[in-house]
């Protein structure tokens, strides 16, 4: 069966799904004593605060205070987890994302995705988890049937144990632009998005011994058709190496060339820089002890961004960021704040000494 086939089979129950969804009523649990509803309270916040850290680690999350960093990148803090995470745009639509909470190799450098891998796993029977490309997790939980809700109240439509399916599922949701439709192959991981009108499909080099997710090229109705080139150093261990733009003719002309240091000290080497063809620069690096990255240099700014991370124990985090101008060294940041972390808020002090309070968890 054809993608285009699949997709109107598939898009007729997704519709069906959100009309069942709004018949779905909760059904009381059964009555508990009180010792044990408590502990199953306890357990139940514990859990549910977890999972609100899932879903809220990436730069699409709550509680995100974004910072400019230059013209391609962008920084991100997240109120209520702790995570940074920072965007480099290679196009418009199109961008290398590095998150802190997670230990991703997709051979783009220690915990660096990009934008359009996004992965579906199965839990158990009734759950499957959907890992976004910032590294938010999303929870699908079975109504009836083959389909699943989150708690976005985006809806699946498992296919992976259908023996006549090419996919493995599809999530859906009406949005502001228009249907939102993504489609994850059998081996679970994203092969189209449809938002509107534009159509993106993505491709992957099955030609590397059981590394089948390494992307092989993204086509876009919104920029084209980009190519992903890799390369083998001396270790042997395969590397992201540079992202083309395919033209219409089949020639290519070079978007950007990625170095990726080659380390021992991780198996996925570390995203160094990122150099665009017009020259620009976006330059990383880390710190070791804590295999964090540590300062981001984008030259289209004059500042070095520098990040600094602190303890972590039990529900309360301490971090801070700040944003220098390189060119004067000895003023203070321009930009920065230091975030401690509490079970259900964040304290922010701001560079310039002002400080605000952020709820971030409410228990519902």
């Amino acid at each position: 069966m054809h993608h285009h086939q699949l997709r109107r089979t598939l898009k007729k129950a997704a519709a069906i799904l959100c009309v069942a969804a709004l018949a779905v009523t909760a059904v009381p649990a059964g009555a508990v004593s009180a010792a044990s509803a408590s502990a199953a309270q306890a357990a139940s916040d514990i859990s549910d605060y977890q999972m609100y850290l899932e879903r809220n680690v990436g730069v699409d999350g709550d509680s995100v205070r974004p910072i400019a960093l230059g013209q391609n990148t962008t920084g991100y803090i997240n109120h209520a987890s702790g995570n940074m995470a920072l965007k480099i745009d290679i196009l418009d639509g199109l961008s290398l994302v590095y998150n802190s909470q997670t230990d991703a190799d997709n051979r783009m450098g220690l915990g660096v995705t990009c934008n359009y891998l996004q992965t579906v796993e199965r839990v158990d029977r009734d759950t499957f988890v959907q890992t976004e490309w910032d590294g938010s997790r999303h929870y699908f939980k079975r109504l009836r049937g083959e389909m699943f809700r989150d708690d976005r109240n985006y809806m699946m439509t498992n296919s992976f144990d259908s023996s006549n399916s090419t996919l493995g599922c599809i999530i859906s949701r009406e949005t502001d632009q228009g249907s939102r439709n993504l489609f994850f192959d059998r081996n679970g991981y994203l092969i189209q998005e449809e938002l509107g009108e534009n159509i993106t499909n993505i491709t992957y080099d099955y030609s590397y011994e059981n590394e089948y997710h390494v992307i092989d090229t993204i086509e876009s109705s919104k920029f084209g058709k980009v190519k992903f080139g890799y390369a083998r150093p001396i270790r042997g261990q395969l590397r992201l190496a540079g992202i083309e733009l395919v033209q219409e003719d089949g020639t290519s002309q070079p978007i950007c060339a990625i170095n990726i240091t080659d380390t021992s000290l991780f198996t996925s080497g570390t995203l160094n820089s990122v150099k665009f063809a017009d020259g620009n620069e976006v330059s990383l690096q880390y710190d070791y002890n804590t295999h964090l990255l540590s300062s981001v240099r984008d030259p289209s700014y004059p500042s070095s961004s520098l990040f600094f991370y602190g303890e972590t124990g039990g529900l309360t985090r301490i971090g801070s960021f700040q944003c220098k101008d390189t060119s004067y060294p000895n003023r203070p940041p321009y930009d920065g704040a230091t975030f401690y972390y509490e079970s259900n808020s964040t304290v922010v002090y701001n560079a310039d000494g002002s400080s605000y309070t952020v709820d971030v968890w409410s228990g519902q």
